[in-house]
């Protein structure tokens, strides 16, 4: 069972008329926390990415899937986190243990003919 991701992050999914399938999953969690929703993003980016044998690539660049990870604090303005091709993840955001909520967003979209994969994958498993 798919604990860890299903305790930290809530994922939501939609397709578009054109079959694209976008899956968002998101953590609003106190600072104290922010290691573990952490780690259920990255899980969840390792399966997306083992799932498409390939790395995110925008779509209208020829992509089979691609991702949007951000981070934010209270009322500050998003972060966006750069996915780095050879450790297959992305740097662990800090949060100042001041603030009350730091969220963080992962945004997953892929071509029809992933998708429901990789809705099973992140969603079902």
């Amino acid at each position: 069972m798919n604990t860890a991701l299903n305790h930290w992050l809530e994922f939501d999914a939609s397709e578009s008329d054109d079959g694209v399938l976008t899956l968002e999953a998101m953590a609003s969690v106190a600072p104290r926390d922010l290691p573990l929703a952490w780690a259920a993003v990255q899980e969840a980016l390792a399966r997306a990415h083992r799932t498409a044998d390939c790395p995110p690539t925008p779509l209208e660049l020829g992509g089979e899937w691609d991702m949007l990870l951000q981070v934010q604090s209270d009322d500050a303005p998003p972060l966006t986190l750069a996915w780095e091709a050879t450790v297959q993840g992305a740097d662990a955001p800090q949060a100042d243990p001041s603030v009350r909520w730091v969220t963080l967003t992962l945004t997953v979209v892929t071509r029809e003919s992933l998708g429901g994969l990789m809705q099973e994958r992140l969603l079902n498993d």
